[in-house]
């Protein structure tokens, strides 16, 4: 096998056309190869194959080549055989393993010359991303920096406008979860001019996506948005499906934060047909999950008990231990769908022993229980608006309370903060406006102030539309609060 030919294989990798490179490694004629020539171009093989999305086919191609290379003990190889196993590890979120492994790089790096190092720092490189990315994962960002800064040496040293690209994109993302917003974004800036000036559009593409989750992790949604729709004509060009569903995916998430419901399904749909191109059972659940919840929503339960059958084996891999629960929260949703439309009694009340079932289980942490309380408040609000029963109001106020608590420890996104507190903010102003009570009055404008000071004007505005989208569940009280809402937050 010839330098050109794996040279042309790598280009294909490195600039993201993982699909050609596959095509190309088809032409070539194993027979002419000899057995270390063909275990080198099924490295290459594997590496197009992750890129493109058929991880589990290319991790059990390296799981087949790390005992030949162990034989064949060429350093460049043996490298290589360890990024991979890493690679594997870090993506099966078995990090710790994953540097423990890489410690053996210092046997084989230990015993080449200076002349050999500089003849191998692309795997030297490759190491360094393995070990960063473990860290990344084990929320070791000063290390992550580390890994970082020395790849970013070794790919100076070696002028590689590629890997120089790569280590200043690494550099802005550790940075990033350091809290060093005007660093991290120098980095990304710097990045981008750098894989510009190369011509490489996959690597163009990845920062553009680092964008879009820089303005979607601060709630600027519109701005996530043009950037993920940026990359689209990219992937659409290269055929890569992994990628697409990828974009596809952050796209239908990015426009139901920014509750554009309809957009998002249409986006949750078309991920939806790159299926069977795709072996991740997480994102197929969340995938499923969706558009089961959409499928609820518009009254479509033969669609959504559709999917539901295509869940059940995922959850079974993905969630076997609450698997029951699961299906339980499925039911449920169909439950509220027909008690809303139909305001049958019976219904609700099988809805809400169902919910208070979950609730009261002390086999299941505050955490399997959040969407159950939720949706519990929900429907005491719809009861309490009929019968104006000051007990069920008062729990209301408790259950809300205490879901906006557990937000602020563990979830920093706006969508769930903005879902409780609207619930929380029209028990409070009922409170108010019927016992006239002054106090409520004050903790509503407060509670309108932190949530400004937690997500900005955005949040205000994701806030007014949540209400007005909700209206037609709890009557005028809510118009009475949007109003309210209106005079005293800023949404410009």
């Amino acid at each position: 096998m010839s330098e050109e030919e794996i040279s042309k294989i790598d280009y294909y990798i490195k600039f993201g056309e993982p699909k050609k490179a596959l095509d190309y490694i088809e032409t070539i004629d194993r027979n002419q190869l000899s057995n270390l020539e063909c275990d080198v171009l099924d490295t290459y093989l594997g590496e197009a194959l992750e890129r493109y999305g058929h991880t589990e086919e290319a991790f059990q191609l390296y799981e087949k080549l790390i005992p030949k290379f162990e034989e064949h003990k060429i350093p460049k190889y043996n490298l290589l055989m360890l990024i991979f196993q890493a690679n594997m590890l870090n993506f099966k979120n078995q990090s710790k393993e994953a540097l423990i492994l890489l410690k053996q790089k210092k046997k084989i790096l230990n015993r080449l010359s200076i002349e050999e190092l500089d003849q191998l720092y692309e795997e030297r490189i490759g190491l360094l991303v393995a070990e960063g990315t473990a860290n990344f994962h084990l929320r070791d960002y000063k290390r992550f920096v580390k890994t970082a800064k020395k790849s970013l040496e070794i790919a100076e040293r070696s002028n590689d406008k590629y890997y120089i690209g790569v280590a200043l994109n690494n550099l802005a993302d550790s940075y990033r979860r350091l809290g060093e917003g005007e660093k991290s974004w120098d980095f990304r800036e710097e990045a981008l001019r750098v894989f510009k000036e190369i011509k490489n559009d996959y690597r163009i593409a990845h920062v553009l996506h680092s964008y879009g989750h820089y303005y979607s992790e601060l709630g600027e949604y519109e701005k996530a948005i043009d950037h993920y729709l940026k990359i689209l004509p990219f992937v659409e060009r290269t055929e890569n499906d992994y990628q697409k569903f990828t974009i596809l995916l952050h796209l239908a998430w990015t426009y139901f934060a920014n509750l554009q419901d309809d957009i998002a399904y249409d986006y949750n749909l078309q991920a939806y047909q790159l299926f069977d191109k795709i072996n991740h059972p997480e994102i197929k659940e969340i995938i499923l999950g969706r558009l089961i919840d959409k499928s609820v929503e518009i009254g479509d339960f033969e669609k959504a008990d559709e999917y539901l059958e295509e869940l059940k084996p995922i959850l079974q891999q993905t969630k076997s231990s609450y698997y029951d629960l699961e299906l339980k929260h499925y039911e449920i949703k169909k439950k509220t769908k027909i008690f809303i439309d139909t305001k049958n009694n019976l219904i609700r009340d099988e809805l809400e022993n169902n919910l208070r079932e979950i609730i009261d289980d002390d086999n299941l942490d505050e955490s399997h229980k959040w969407d159950a309380k939720f949706a519990l408040c929900r429907l005491l609000l719809v009861e309490f608006i009929e019968t104006r029963n000051n007990e069920i109001i008062e729990e209301i106020d408790t259950k809300t309370s205490n879901l906006l608590q557990y937000l602020s420890k563990y979830d920093k996104r706006i969508i769930p903060r903005i879902a409780v507190l609207f619930l929380r903010l029209l028990v409070l102003w009922i409170q108010a406006k019927i016992d006239g009570d002054m106090e409520k009055l004050e903790e509503t404008q407060k509670l309108m102030l932190k949530t400004e000071e937690f997500a900005g004007v955005k949040g205000n505005k994701l806030l007014l539309r949540y209400l007005k989208d909700n209206r037609m569940y709890y009557t005028t009280f809510t118009d009475e609060l949007i109003a309210f809402v209106e005079k005293y937050i800023r949404v410009e």
